[in-house]
């Protein structure tokens, strides 16, 4: 385990500058419709390439060839109206027992003005961070997956009033097992998720731990529902935040989500209740779907950029094992 994570950190280790970096925002946004419908839970329960976020481990139990997805966020429309976030991302099958992913985020806020002290303004510039990350996945078992993930952020800051450009690098470091019921057709699912492990003291490095229950009924129709906690891996003051989603499947094509969001006010007080559907149509050996999700902020003195939040994911699959 100590050899993963050092080979996952070694590039930062020997690339990364002694200078103060900013914290990475984009890095902490959730993505994928389907997980922020179910509350940001996705550790255990992630599927198709919500796993490349959630629990890379778990994609080498898809039965698809080629993946693809692009999701769009337009996440702080209650407080910025050129502020979006936008997802790509692709994960391919090799052989039976390994994937490769890759993808690309790319968060706009806007474009920043400079002013002088009579309001004048003096120069705009355009504000945005974006991150570019390659997985691969390995199953050491018939039930479990490990996962590892290196992920290049770069992102604008100001330097002294000017404009610049910094640069890090991060690793993230996940593991997934499923247990089969007595009942074949019931399981439990958990993970373990470490992110943004990095030498940068300005990006937060988290740690989650994931569990789901997942039932499958004769008429193919599924319940899942799944709880994540998370914290921050190397502050103490941190406390744990969790999120409670579920889903309903019917007939493999149609899907129901909701979820439940919480942290301590020491963490940033947001509480949000969410809620998503999802169209799957198939052709062949090929499918595609559509994910749709909205948010609901919780209680009255609550401010989130989060509140009022929508977006979507659309997929293709092609290629199927079975």
């Amino acid at each position: 385990m100590r050899i993963m994570i050092w080979l996952i950190l070694l590039p930062h280790l020997l690339l990364g500058q002694p200078t103060s970096l900013p914290r990475y925002a984009i890095a902490e946004l959730p993505s994928h419709s389907r997980a922020i419908s179910m509350g940001g839970a996705g550790i255990a329960s992630a599927s198709g390439n919500q796993q490349l976020n959630g629990n890379i481990g778990k994609t080498v139990f898809t039965p698809h060839i080629h993946q693809a997805t692009l999701t769009y966020l337009p996440w702080l429309r209650s407080l910025f109206n050129d502020t979006k976030f936008m997802r790509v991302d692709y994960l391919q099958t090799v052989g039976e027992s390994a994937t490769l992913g890759f993808d690309l985020n790319y968060l706009d806020l806007g474009n920043l003005t400079l002013r002088d002290n009579n309001g004048a303004s003096l120069s705009i510039h355009p504000n945005y961070q974006f991150t570019v990350g390659s997985s691969v996945g390995i199953r050491p078992g018939d039930h479990s997956g490990i996962g590892l993930g290196l992920n290049w952020l770069s992102a604008k800051e100001f330097d002294s009033g000017f404009p610049t450009t910094a640069n890090t690098v991060s690793g993230d470091l996940h593991f997934y097992h499923f247990i089969k019921l007595a009942n074949p057709t019931q399981q439990i699912q958990w993970g373990i998720a470490l992110n943004h492990l990095t030498a940068s003291s300005n990006q937060m490095s988290t740690a989650g731990i994931g569990v789901a229950y997942q039932s499958q009924h004769e008429n193919t129709d599924q319940w899942t529902l799944s709880l994540d906690m998370k914290r921050s891996l190397f502050e103490r003051s941190s406390l744990l935040q969790f999120s409670l989603g579920s889903e309903y499947v019917f007939a493999e094509q149609f899907f129901l989500r909701s979820g439940f969001a919480w942290e301590s006010i020491r963490s940033g007080n947001r509480k949000m209740i969410s809620m998503g559907a999802g169209y799957k149509g198939f052709f062949m050996d090929q499918s595609m779907y559509l994910d749709v999700h909205y948010l609901v902020p919780l209680g009255s003195v609550v401010l989130s950029p989060f509140e009022h939040g929508y977006g979507l994911t659309l997929g293709i699959n092609i290629g199927n094992f079975q």
